[in-house]
C-alpha cells in the first residue's frame, strides 16, 4: 500500500539515560577498570522519552541503529560540549536486551582524570547520547497528549556525561554547524499532511502485531522501572541495590525483597519480617487437619487430644515463639500458606474444586483486598513490632558568596512503626460438617475466613480512624485534598486530574499509581464525559486492561463497596470518596499466625459451631504525599 509520509526538519537530538552506571561500591567491579581506565556503560534503551515532536521510542532491533559513525569517530564529552573531550567509546554494540552499550576509555589529561575520578566515586552516574534520526513512524496518535513515534532508523554519534536532568529544548537544534536534516515520518496507517516541507511517497508496512507487542513490552518496562525508582527514592541508603535491578530484567518485587534483606542486615528493621513458620515438614503440613483442631476445641477429651496431637503441638510451638497464649489454638503459618494440589489425588485431587486449586489462605486473603490489587505492599508472617526507616528531611541548597563556607545540611531519617491490631472473623459450620475430615470442607472454611478477614483489613486500610485501629489512607494526615463543593459535587474530569496533580506537585508521582472508589461513583464516572460539553464519551471511567479494572486519566481504577458512600459534606450525607495514590507506599502487615477458637453457644440448638478466627494486622502509609483524596463526590446530580 502506498501512503504519504510526513517530513519534519531537525538537527541533532539528545536524550538522557538515568540508569546507566552502577553506583560506587561492590557492584562497580566489572564495570570500572581503574588500571585500564575504562568504564562499561549503557548509552541507550527503548525507554520512551519526551521530545519536541512527541513521545519517542528508539528502536534497537537489528538494522535500526547505524553504528558505523560512532565506531569510527565517536567521542565521549561532558555536557555535550565538543571542546570538552574526556574519553573515547570502544566495543560499541546493541545487546540482546535491546540496549546500546560501550566500553569508555578515558584519556590522561587533567580534565579526563577529574571526570574519571567522579565516575569512580559514584558522583557521575548518568549519561546522554547524541544522535540523528533518519526515519520514524507514528505508533500512537492521541488527542489528549503527545503522539508516540518509533524511531526505526537512527545514528548515534557521541556520548556525554550529563549530570543535570534532561533538557530537551537545549539538546534539540543546537548550533553545531550541521545543516537541518529531513526526517521521514511514516503515519499511523493513514494519510496525514506534511508539516511545512515537501511530501514524500513511500510504502508503509505497518506490522500491527509487532507494534502492539513492542508497546506492551515498553509499558511493562516503564512500570517496572518506575516501581524500582520509587523504592530508590524511598530508600536512598540502598540506591545501589535499586541501580543493580534497573540494569537487570528482574522484577520490582525482587528488588523490594533485596532491599528488605539489606535493611535487616543494617538493623533498619526493628523486627525483621519472618515467615512465621515453625518448621513443619512437608508431610506434617499435609497431615495438619483444621477439622481435628476444631473437634478438640469443641470437646477437649483425651480421645480428641490424641487425634489432634500434631495440631496441639504446633499451636504450642507458635505460642512459645510469640510469647503469647492463644484464645483457642494457633494455626501455624506453614498451614495457612499451604496450597491444595488438585493434580495429586493424595494431596486433595478427589476433594477440592478446581477453582480452589493452588490457593493458600494467605493468597486468598490477599486477593480479596482491593488495596493489594492496586499495588499495596503485603508483608505476611511478622513477629513483634515492625519498624522501617523513612526519610523525614533533605539537604538544603544555598547561594554562597565568594569566600563564605556553605551552611551544613544533611538528610534526616525517622522511623515508621506498625503495631498489631486484632481483627476477627467467624464462619458457621454444621454438626455434620464438623464430623468430616474432607479437604474440600476445610478449604471452604479457610476461604470463608480469609475473605471475611480480608474485607475487614481492607476496610481499615482505606477508612481506619487510627483510634484503636489502623490509620487508613483517608485518615492519614498530610495527604492531598480535592474538594467538590459546599455540599459535595458530582465528580468531573477536572477532579480526577486535580487528584493526580496533588501527588505530582509533591514530587511523589513515582511508581504504580491508581484510583480507588466505590461502585456508585464508578457508575457515575462511566456516564460522565471527560469534556463537559460533550454529549458522548470519552468517559471519565473507561474500560481497563483487565476484567474488573477500569481506567481513569491513564491510570488503573478499582471499585469496591469498602469505600463509603455515606460521608457527610455540608447538608449532604451521600458523599463518597475517590482516592488516588502510589499504592506501593502502603504496607499491610500480617502477624505470623491465625488464632482459631469456637463459639458453641450461638448454634447450640442445631449442634453446629461458630468458628472464630483472629488475625493481627496493621497498615502503614510510608509517605502521605503519595496520596490524595476527594471526600465529597456525589453520585446523584
Amino acid at each position: 500500500m502506498a501512503d504519504k509520509t510526513q517530513t519534519i526538519k531537525s538537527k541533532k537530538v539528545y536524550r538522557e539515560a538515568a540508569f546507566i552506571l552502577p553506583p560506587h561500591g561492590e557492584t562497580t567491579r566489572g564495570f570500572i577498570d581503574e588500571e585500564a581506565r575504562t568504564v562499561e556503560l549503557a548509552f541507550s534503551s527503548e525507554a520512551p522519552c519526551s521530545q519536541w515532536f512527541g513521545q519517542e521510542v528508539l528502536d534497537h532491533s537489528p538494522g535500526a541503529v547505524r553504528l558505523e559513525r560512532i565506531k569510527a569517530a565517536g567521542a565521549v564529552l561532558v555536557g555535550h560540549d565538543r571542546s570538552d573531550l574526556v574519553a573515547v567509546p570502544e566495543n560499541i554494540r546493541i545487546d540482546d536486551d535491546r540496549m546500546g552499550r560501550a566500553s569508555v576509555r578515558f584519556g590522561n589529561s587533567a580534565r579526563a582524570n577529574e571526570i574519571f575520578q567522579d565516575v569512580i566515586d559514584g558522583i557521575r552516574r548518568t549519561v546522554s547520547v547524541g544522535y540523528r534520526i533518519h526515519e520514524m513512524k507514528m505508533i500512537e496518535e492521541r488527542d489528549d497528549g503527545p503522539d508516540t513515534y518509533l524511531v526505526t532508523d537512527w545514528e548515534p554519534f557521541e556520548i556525554s556525561f550529563e549530570p543535570a536532568p534532561n533538557d530537551y529544548t537545549v539538546g534539540v537544534g543546537r548550533d553545531d554547524g550541521d545543516h537541518p536534516q529531513t526526517i521521514n515520518v511514516k503515519p499511523l496507517d493513514k494519510e496525514i499532511e506534511a508539516m511545512g516541507t515537501e511530501t514524500i511517497t513511500a510504502d508503509v508496512d505497518v506490522d500491527a502485531i509487532r507494534v502492539e507487542e513492542r508497546a506492551n513490552a515498553l509499558k511493562g518496562e516503564r512500570e517496572r522501572s518506575a516501581e524500582i525508582l520509587a523504592m530508590r527514592k524511598t530508600h536512598p541508603q540502598h540506591a545501589e541495590i535499586c541501580d543493580q535491578f534497573l540494569h537487570s530484567d528482574r522484577s520490582a518485587a525482587d528488588c523490594g525483597l533485596a532491599i528488605l534483606a539489606a535493611m535487616e542486615t543494617a538493623g533498619e528493621v526493628t523486627k525483621a519480617p519472618e515467615t512465621g513458620a515453625i518448621g513443619l515438614s512437608k508431610q506434617e503440613t499435609r497431615d495438619f487437619n483444621l477439622m481435628k483442631a476444631l473437634r478438640y476445641l469443641v470437646s477437649p477429651s483425651q480421645r480428641n487430644a490424641s487425634a489432634a496431637g500434631l495440631e496441639l503441638e504446633a499451636s504450642r510451638t507458635v505460642a512459645d515463639n510469640m510469647g503469647k497464649e492463644p484464645e483457642g489454638l494457633y494455626i501455624p503459618y506453614d498451614f495457612t500458606s499451604r496450597a491444595i494440589n488438585v493434580g495429586t489425588d493424595s494431596a486433595g485431587g478427589y476433594t477440592v474444586n478446581t477453582e480452589d486449586a493452588g490457593m493458600s489462605m494467605i493468597e486468598m486473603l490477599r486477593n480479596a483486598m482491593v488495596v493489594a490489587q492496586a499495588g499495596a505492599k503485603y508483608y505476611p508472617g511478622l513477629v513483634g513490632d515492625f519498624a522501617v526507616s523513612k526519610q523525614t528531611g533533605g539537604a538544603t541548597g544555598y547561594i554562597v558568596a565568594e569566600g563564605v563556607d556553605v551552611t551544613e545540611s544533611a538528610l534526616t531519617f525517622g522511623q515508621a512503626t506498625m503495631t498489631p491490631y486484632t481483627f476477627g472473623a467467624y464462619s458457621d459450620i454444621t454438626r455434620k460438617m464438623l464430623l468430616q475430615s474432607s479437604i474440600a470442607i476445610e478449604n471452604g472454611l479457610k476461604m470463608d475466613l480469609a475473605t471475611t478477614l480480608a474485607t475487614m483489613i481492607d476496610l481499615k486500610a482505606i477508612h481506619g480512624s487510627g483510634s484503636s485501629e489502623p490509620t487508613g489512607v483517608l485518615a492519614t494526615s498530610g495527604i492531598g485534598s480535592v474538594a467538590g463543593g459546599t455540599n459535595g459535587l458530582a465528580p468531573a474530569w477536572s477532579h480526577v486530574v486535580d487528584l493526580e496533580s496533588e501527588v505530582a506537585v509533591d514530587n511523589a508521582l513515582i511508581g504504580t499509581a491508581g484510583y480507588i472508589t466505590n461502585h456508585r461513583i464508578r457508575g457515575k464516572l462511566k456516564k460522565t464525559p471527560q469534556h463537559a460539553t460533550a454529549a458522548v464519551g470519552p468517559w471519565v471511567w473507561e474500560n481497563g486492561s483487565a476484567p474488573g479494572v477500569g481506567e481513569i486519566n491513564g491510570y488503573p481504577a478499582y471499585a469496591t463497596n469498602q469505600v463509603s458512600s455515606t460521608l457527610t459534606k455540608g447538608s449532604s450525607t451521600d458523599c463518597s470518596a475517590i482516592a488516588f495514590g502510589i499504592w506501593a507506599e502502603m504496607i499491610v502487615g500480617l502477624w505470623s499466625s491465625i488464632d482459631i477458637n469456637v463459639d458453641m453457644a450461638s448454634l447450640s440448638k442445631s449442634g453446629g459451631i461458630r468458628v472464630v478466627a483472629l488475625q493481627d494486622a496493621d497498615v502503614m502509609i510510608r509517605h502521605a504525599e503519595s496520596f490524595a483524596a476527594m471526600l465529597d463526590a456525589r453520585h446523584a446530580g
